[in-house]
């Protein structure tokens, strides 16, 4: 999400997985910051992640300019889907989502508690004060994830030998 955010073994990563395995296509993970967020990605890539994305910046970027870096690599990579999570664990502002969405002119769920892909349209549930809401939303888009979306996969040996080999 940010600089200092972790990809590892988040629901965004689990369900960008699942997705790519009922409907086929690549997941691909970013992570914005240090050379050590290197390490989240090959994490990800030992759970089957495809590509890994390391955007080496500082610290000292806020938001807006997470948001703006990730909007050049979305446009580079021209994704149906970017799923992520609702925020970072440095700052904990949950705006990144929403201002890549913006961004780029595509439409934006936060907090998705189930996700249902049905052809050009996702079917998402989010949480809302007091319950839960229903929306179909056309693709391309972008949707931040709440924690307990699903229950993330541990990386097999065979996954993290794999992706040693992975760039």
């Amino acid at each position: 999400d940010a600089p200092g955010a972790h990809v590892g073994r988040g629901a965004a990563v689990e369900e960008a997985l699942r997705i790519r395995e009922k409907q086929g296509g690549e997941a691909v993970v970013l992570t914005i910051g240090p050379k050590e967020g290197e390490q989240q990605l090959r994490t990800a890539l030992a759970m089957g992640a495809e590509r890994g994305i390391l955007v080496e910046a500082g610290k000292d970027l806020d938001s807006l300019g997470v948001a703006k870096l990730m909007a050049k690599v979305v446009e580079l990579e021209k994704p149906d889907l970017v799923v992520m999570g609702k925020q970072a664990v440095d700052d904990d502002a949950s705006q990144v989502g929403p201002m890549l969405a913006t961004l780029l002119g595509r439409p934006c769920v936060s907090v998705v508690a189930k996700f249902e892909l049905a052809g050009e349209t996702a079917r998402v549930e989010r949480e809302i004060e007091g319950g839960r809401e229903l929306l179909d939303v056309p693709l391309p888009a972008v949707f931040t994830t709440n924690k307990g979306l699903n229950e993330p996969r541990y990386a097999s040996l065979k996954g993290i030998m794999a992706a040693k080999k992975k760039t």
